[in-house]
């Protein structure tokens, strides 16, 4: 592995909820999010939209489109980490099925505005992984109540 050049080495970075030297900071490979991929979604679909942004001459329009995008996508994604996190074999059963792999594909891709549109085979895979999620109950109802 090459080394980081000093002066890039030397800046900070936010990691794990503090301020470390770049050259310093290391994510486990045991780390939920470098095991499961954790905002690659969201990652690919800011992209898309950044540079649909940037051709349009339009980039007020990125953060717009972005919330409008995200809004029904991060309450999909809360429910099947929820469903992964507490069944995690089952989940990935349902998760493995071609039928969701191709209903995530045409969210990234953009075919598809959000997971309530699916039809057919899709809709049934996402409506498995939901129907894990509410077996698995709502992980952040004590924190809410706490907050109260």
């Amino acid at each position: 592995m090459s080394a980081v050049p000093d002066t890039l080495a030397d800046n900070l970075c936010y990691l794990n909820g503090e301020f470390v030297a770049m050259r310093d900071a290391h994510v486990s490979v045991l780390d939920r999010g470098f095991l499961f991929g954790d905002g690659i979604y969201e990652a690919f679909l800011s992209a898309r939209l950044a540079a649909e942004a940037v051709v349009a001459g339009d980039l007020e329009a990125y953060d717009r489109e972005l919330r409008r995008a995200l809004s029904s996508q991060l309450a999909a994604a809360w429910g099947a980490k929820v469903a992964l996190d507490r069944f995690p074999r089952l989940t990935y059963v349902v998760v493995r099925t071609p039928y969701l792999w191709k209903a995530v594909e045409s969210l990234i891709g953009g075919e598809v505005p959000s997971p309530s549109a699916m039809r057919g085979l899709r809709r049934v895979s996402m409506r498995m992984v939901e129907a894990i999620a509410r077996a698995a109950g709502n992980p952040g109802k004590p924190y809410k109540a706490a907050e109260t």
